[in-house]
């Protein structure tokens, strides 16, 4: 019992209320270590309500969307595009002893994971990542980079000097630059989920580079939701070598996550 404790507690202190959206609805993501595919989270809520709500119906509302969160604390929430990590025993506990309203998820793992508790949840799939093109849109379309690496803040990777392969840090906050880097390569290579979802919503080819200490599971959630089989490479060199995946079809999936935005955690129109 001391050691779940201490297990739970260690889990619980990086996960927080990140921001306040507007009528003081907290969004929560993990906002510990900059990571720009946790900051969309903030990027995207607060493009959808901008200038459309004035006030909540409750103040203490708890709303999750962009990450793999649930599951890393109890507690009650409204969940919009939200992931699970792991088939994990401890994220399994926190899950079911939380009330969690849920409009939407990341993809199938996560959406199975919720069943098997009895979770009400509803097969509306999609990382609300793949809403940025109507928050941004790069303005230059040039091809600079014939290849790119995204690495996971975990992956420390070295790229060969003499490879001409570009890098693009993840720790950041600043969209618009990644973004611009991004449709700027003829295909990407990425350890970082956003790595590869932003890479495809934007147009380009992506190659998953998964290595051992990775677990597979979230990214299996996210190419799942786009109907296809998690394909991966296991080194930067295999992953120079193998084709990338067809483009996903993301016009359905976007279409149903901005049906499913909870517009009734707003009770009042700006």
């Amino acid at each position: 019992m001391i050691v779940y404790r201490r297990f739970f507690q260690a889990r619980s202190k990086p996960r927080r209320i990140a921001a306040e959206l507007t009528g003081g609805i907290g969004l929560y993501y993990w906002d510990e270590t900059e990571n720009l595919g946790d900051y969309l989270s903030y990027v995207i809520c607060d493009h959808m309500i901008s200038g459309k709500v004035s006030k909540a119906r409750q103040t203490d509302g708890v709303l999750y969307a962009i990450g793999s969160i649930l599951g890393f604390i109890r507690q009650d929430a409204t969940v919009w595009g939200s992931g699970i990590l792991s088939d994990d025993w401890a994220y399994r506990l926190y899950i079911k002893h939380s009330a969690l309203d849920i409009r939407a998820v990341r993809g199938p793992n996560t959406a199975k994971v919720l069943r098997s508790f009895g979770v009400d949840c509803p097969t509306v799939y999609g990382d609300p990542a793949i809403l940025m093109p109507h928050v941004y849109q790069p303005a230059c379309a040039e091809k600079k980079y014939a290849c790119t690496f995204i690495p996971h803040l975990s992956d420390h990777t070295e790229i060969p000097p003499d490879s001409g392969i570009h890098r693009i840090d993840i720790r950041t906050r600043d969209y618009q630059r990644v973004i611009d880097e991004i449709a700027g390569s003829e295909k990407v290579i990425s350890s970082s989920l956003h790595g590869v979802i932003l890479a495809e919503t934007y147009g380009v080819p992506a190659i998953l580079l998964l290595h051992d200490y990775q677990n597979a599971f979230k990214y299996e959630d996210w190419y799942l939701s786009t109907g296809r089989d998690c394909v991966y490479a296991r080194s930067l060199e295999e992953a120079m070598s193998m084709e990338p995946l067809p483009l996903p079809e993301l016009s359905g999936l976007q279409k149903g996550l901005l049906d499913a935005f909870p517009w009734d955690l707003w009770n009042g129109q700006a």
